[in-house]
């Protein structure tokens, strides 16, 4: 076996025991776990995807942000530094919207956190 190979299996091995260790105690701190947040953001008036809308989240640890796709999706993975977590959506032409994620209800794996902006009047009227 070449080298390669068995740095491949003392990583793999690594990583079974830090997830063995994990899994048997109770998780008290959300920094000890990977969190996966995703949604949809959407036009609040037309219903279409917005495409590349800001998805900014905020926590004690600090700010991560990523874009949605074509279809408005998105999907951000980060390593908790709280239980409760500010999601923002943001894009040109639209207000802003926000939403307070608990963790401790929903878990580590968050669906569902969707945004339908509301158009701003760029008229003045």
């Amino acid at each position: 076996m070449n080298s390669v190979g068995r740095r491949l299996i003392v990583l793999c091995v690594a990583v079974l025991a830090v997830h063995l260790v994990h899994s048997c105690q109770k998780v008290t701190d959300i920094a000890d776990v990977i969190t996966e947040i995703s949604g949809i953001v959407t036009d609040s008036s037309t219903g279409q995807p917005i495409d590349s809308a800001r998805i900014v989240l905020k926590d004690t640890a600090g700010s991560y942000g990523i874009y949605t796709d074509t279809l408005g999706a998105y999907s951000l993975g980060f390593i908790g530094g709280g239980l409760r977590i500010l999601v923002y959506a943001q894009k040109d032409g639209y207000a802003t919207g926000w939403k307070e994620v608990d963790l401790s209800k929903l878990g580590w794996y968050i669906t569902g956190v969707d945004y339908q902006l509301v158009p701003i009047d760029s008229s003045g009227l």
